[in-house]
């Protein structure tokens, strides 16, 4: 059984061995000084030492999974209170996603969701009402008098988090209460579709999606990652005795993994925007000859590859996506690409 650092450091070199001729590459063994995790020699003659870095975003992958069933589809969850199905959409748009459980949203949803199903009269006119109640935070408190119900709490010597759960009325309370200490609550609700009616005697259910912020239009939880990176790999100088050139590999999880793959997948965005290789070219890597970023998606590997010109100041950008056989798993992708 592999473990989990053994494969994040072969899919680094599957990600280089499928776009590079190499030759030969070995494993580098541990030693008393710092050392990357491979050497690699192309048909051109060059030598190049490989390190791998995972960087992870634990709390969005964690509230991820939660919304998510195994096979990285739908959850569904049960609510007897309920007398439709529900299909909505959780968005992150920060890799700083706030620390609230998933039950927790869940439940303030249900809650929402039942009060609607008295009030509305068709299916669309459920949607359009929960869609004005699920508001973020601050589009909350840019309708509501809200400042001035808050003070006259705190002359009562009501604190934050309660008057946001007690007096506020918005719909997730400790949410707005996140937002109101400064807490990061970049996280949009959306209902995807009409609610569907459920037979007489069955209970409703919401089905929850995860997703990266509508179309990721914002891009700096990618370019944190990736720099994150560079600069942690940069500090251990485990390349100081690499005789050829120095490689790094970063692979990626979360907000930063999706942010790529929409914005950089080559077979789903051809022309990734321009501002986007503007943002890039603020990544710096002074210690690197290049970095490769690497993001899982279905069966592919979307890459973005960044390489030093000692020409001029600039750095060259590709980005490509790397295909394995249908179904695969990560494991299936690196075989494939290690042929």
């Amino acid at each position: 059984m592999n473990s989990e650092k053994d494969l994040i450091e072969r899919m680094g070199l599957a990600a280089v061995r499928a776009v590079e001729d190499v030759t030969y590459y070995r494993r580098l063994a541990p030693g008393k000084d710092p050392t990357p995790d491979w050497r690699v020699k192309m048909a051109d003659g060059r030598e190049a030492d490989i390190e791998v870095t995972e960087v992870t975003d634990g709390q969005a992958r964690s509230l991820r999974c939660q919304l998510t069933s195994r096979d990285n589809r739908a959850r569904e969850w049960s609510a007897s209170g309920l007398t439709h199905d529900w299909s909505i959409g959780v968005t992150f748009m920060s890799p700083e996603v706030g620390t609230r459980p998933a039950k927790e949203l869940v439940a303030a949803l249900v809650a929402v969701l039942i009060e609607v199903e008295n009030v509305g009269s068709s299916p669309e006119e459920m949607a359009a009402i929960a869609r004005e109640r699920l508001i973020y935070p601050d589009q909350f408190l840019d309708r509501s008098p809200w400042l001035g119900s808050y003070q006259q709490a705190d002359r009562k010597g009501i604190n934050l988090e309660d008057w946001a759960t007690i007096y506020s009325g918005y719909w997730y309370p400790q949410l707005l209460a996140d937002h109101l200490k400064g807490r990061s609550t970049e996280r949009g609700i959306s209902v995807l579709k009409a609610p569907v009616p459920v037979s007489e005697g069955w209970s409703g259910k919401v089905r929850t999606y995860a997703s990266p912020s509508e179309g990721s239009t914002e891009y700096e939880a990618l370019l944190s990652a990736i720099q994150d990176g560079i600069d942690h790999k940069t500090a251990k100088r485990q390349m100081d005795n690499s005789p050829g050139l120095k490689w790094l590999t970063v692979v990626l999880e979360g907000i930063a993994a999706w942010q790529l793959i929409d914005n950089l997948d080559v077979n789903s965005k051809p022309e990734p925007e321009a501002r986007l290789y503007s943002q890039l070219r603020r990544i710096t890597f002074p210690y690197f000859d290049e970095v490769w970023a690497i993001a899982p998606r279905d069966q592919s590997l979307v890459v973005l590859r960044l390489s030093r010109c000692p020409s001029h100041d600039r750095h060259h950008i590709d980005c490509m996506s790397l295909i394995a056989p249908e179904k695969a798993s990560p494991i299936d992708i690196i075989r494939c690409l290690e042929r």
